[in-house]
């Protein structure tokens, strides 16, 4: 369940970590919108319209349904897959193509995610804050990634890494060498989300 304050905070948290993927100049937002900003949007909307009230209120219920659609609609033109309240706030994804999630799945804050990313079967997988996802990776069984890990393209990763600020590669995956977390190259950005956060009383979000 999330309330009308945090749904706020996670629109604008993505809104800053996509800026750039995002950006459209005023003639672009009117006749070409950037359709990664209106799935982002659709999904955290439909995230708050999808908990409770809206068996009781008539409005809440044909706002979840205008939603729901556009969400569907949306997801199949970009080819996303993602459940709802999979992933974490200021999830960056920066193109179109494939991303697929499955229901199980749970992403940390400040993720970032490219395309042709696949989280298969059903087991429960963990991502933890502050990971990079690169191209065509796809992960497996029950697994756990650390806080600040990156993944090199085209990675297969069937085991959990409970170290932080590696950087994991190959199939199957392995550890290939410590690194530094991607939100270091737009740390100003992570810093405004964290600013707005508490801003808006929103401590206790993790």
């Amino acid at each position: 369940m999330r309330t009308r304050k945090e749904t706020e905070f996670y629109i604008k948290a993505d809104a800053i970590m996509n800026k750039v993927a995002w950006h459209r100049s005023w003639f672009g937002r009117i006749f070409y919108p950037s359709k990664l900003r209106q799935y982002m949007i659709t999904l955290r909307k439909l995230e708050f319209y999808a908990t409770p009230p809206y068996k009781k209120s008539p409005f809440w219920y044909f706002a979840y349904l205008f939603y729901k659609i556009r969400y569907d609609r949306l997801g199949y033109k970009l080819g996303f897959e993602i459940p709802l309240y999979t992933l974490g706030y200021g999830c960056r994804i920066p193109h179109h193509g494939s991303i697929v999630l499955n229901g199980a799945t749970k992403i940390g804050n400040y993720c970032c995610l490219m395309n042709l990313t696949t989280f298969a079967d059903g087991d429960f997988k963990e991502v933890g804050n502050n990971v990079y996802i690169a191209t065509n990776v796809v992960v497996a069984h029950r697994v756990r990634i650390s806080d600040g890990c990156k993944i090199s393209a085209c990675s297969f990763v069937n085991k959990s890494f409970d170290t932080k600020n590696m950087l994991i590669g190959g199939v199957p995956a392995k550890t290939l060498k410590a690194c530094e977390p991607w939100t270091e190259e737009c740390k100003e950005d992570v810093e405004l989300c964290e600013n707005l956060r508490i801003k808006m009383g929103l401590e206790y979000l993790i």
